[in-house]
C-alpha cells in the first residue's frame, strides 16, 4: 500500500496515511492502533507482572523482618567454653630457653587427631545449611581446616553476622573425614566452641 507524507500539509495525529490526509512523518506510518484482544493481552501480562512484583517486595519485606528477629534473638544466645572438657592441645618450644606456647597451626593438625586442639585462622568460605549446622573453611598461611559447627554454635549473633576474612579461633577434635566425604587434607574439626576475633570489614 502506498503511505503518503507531508512535512508541509500532513498530520501525524489526524491523518490516516491517504493523498489527501498524509502523515507529515514517515515514522507515523508505523504505529498502528492496538486491536482490543492485543491491549486486553497486553495489559494481563502488565497486571501478571505487577503482582508478581507485589508478591517479591512483599516476600524481602517479610524476610528482612525475619531476620531483623532472629539477630535481636542470637544476641541473646551465649555459649561458653566446656570447662570439663580436655584442656585444647598448644604445642610447647624451647627459644632462647622460654618455653613459648603456640597454638596449633592447620599444618599440624594432622598430628593431633582424636585430641582436642584450638586453631586461629581467617574465615576463607562458609556454608550454613539451615539453622543448625554451618561449615566454615580456616585458613591461617599453613593450610585450610573444615570446621563443623551446629546447634546452638551456629545460633549466636556473630555466627549470622559472619563473613569471609573474618578472623575466628575454633575449639574441637579433628578427625579424618568419614568415607565418601571431601574436606582439605581429607579432615575436619568437630567444633565444640568457638570465638570471633574481628569481623571482616563491612563492604
Amino acid at each position: 500500500d502506498i503511505v503518503y507524507t507531508s512535512e508541509k500539509h500532513g498530520n501525524d495525529e489526524t491523518g490516516d496515511g491517504s493523498e489527501t490526509k498524509p502523515f507529515k512523518t514517515v515514522l507515523q506510518e508505523r504505529f498502528q492502533p492496538i486491536s482490543k484482544s492485543q491491549l486486553k493481552k497486553v495489559r494481563g501480562i502488565y497486571d501478571d507482572e505487577m503482582r508478581k512484583e507485589e508478591k517479591s517486595t512483599l516476600r524481602e519485606q517479610e524476610d528482612a523482618e525475619r531476620r531483623e528477629r532472629n539477630l535481636e534473638y542470637a544476641k541473646n544466645v551465649v555459649i561458653t567454653e566446656d570447662t570439663k572438657l580436655p584442656q585444647a592441645k598448644v604445642v610447647c618450644i624451647m627459644l632462647y630457653k622460654i618455653v613459648v606456647k603456640l597454638k596449633v597451626k592447620i599444618r599440624q593438625v594432622q598430628n593431633h587427631h582424636d585430641k582436642r586442639v584450638k586453631v586461629f585462622g581467617w574465615v576463607h568460605r562458609i556454608r550454613r545449611q539451615g539453622k543448625n549446622l554451618m561449615f566454615i573453611v580456616l585458613r591461617d598461611g599453613t593450610g585450610f581446616l573444615q570446621c563443623v559447627l551446629d546447634h546452638m554454635l551456629c545460633r549466636t549473633y556473630d555466627a549470622l553476622i559472619l563473613s569471609t576474612e573474618a578472623t575466628v579461633s575454633i575449639c574441637g577434635i579433628v578427625n579424618s573425614v568419614p568415607e565418601g566425604k571431601s574436606a582439605p587434607g581429607n579432615q575436619e574439626m568437630i567444633a565444640d566452641y568457638w570465638e570471633v576475633i574481628g569481623h571482616s570489614p563491612s563492604g
